[in-house]
């Protein structure tokens, strides 16, 4: 509204969704529990629209998913490559890509 007191007839609206709950992560075509090479693929997703990975690979540290897999409508393809011959344990998890904003933007106009 303006001082000559004119209602704006498209006022702005901007949609949100706020996540109380961490996603869960989920292997959606885990490889076999035997491979014959030195590389395994795995496609990982989360309970959530949106979603950024973290793994950890035999109890090294975490590390960015991004630069390692493939994202693709919400499932992350991981590729691991110059496994070493043996038993390895994989980690993946998941965090909502864009957190909730806790206080709104205002803005007075007069």
């Amino acid at each position: 509204m303006d001082a000559a007191r004119n209602v704006d007839p498209t006022p702005v609206v901007h949609e949100f969704v706020v996540h109380l709950k961490p996603p869960e992560t989920t292997f959606v075509d885990p490889p076999p529990h035997v491979t014959c090479g030195p590389q395994a693929r795995f496609k990982v997703a989360c309970s959530h629209s949106q979603c950024v990975y973290e793994y950890k690979l035999d109890g090294h540290a975490w590390k960015w998913a991004m630069g390692e897999g493939v994202m693709w409508r919400g499932v992350l393809e991981l590729k691991l490559s110059e496994l070493s011959q043996g038993k390895h344990h994989l980690q993946v998890t998941a965090a909502p890509a864009q957190p909730p904003v806790a206080v709104p933007a205002a803005l007075s106009l007069s």
